[in-house]
């Protein structure tokens, strides 16, 4: 699902995508730590927090806070 979700975001042009998980997961599929980016997050997800460039340099110039959508927060 992860690969499926990440070539459907790479055909609608996404330059870059962040999860908030398991880094021995998600690396496998080439997530780094988002920090590396210049990327924070507004729950603290410290190393859980990371990101994945579809395009070259895209997360990169977009360094900054990521907010997630309202339903997002139903979570806590």
């Amino acid at each position: 699902m992860v690969r499926a979700g990440l070539e459907q975001a790479a055909a609608t042009g996404a330059g870059w995508v962040v999860v908030l998980g398991d880094p021995g997961y998600y690396g496998r599929f080439g997530f780094i730590a988002a920090s590396a980016f210049g990327l924070v997050d507004e729950y603290g997800g410290g190393e859980a927090f990371q990101a994945i460039e579809l395009i070259d340099g895209a997360a990169s110039r977009a360094a900054g806070l990521v907010r997630y959508c309202a339903p997002f927060a139903m979570f806590g």
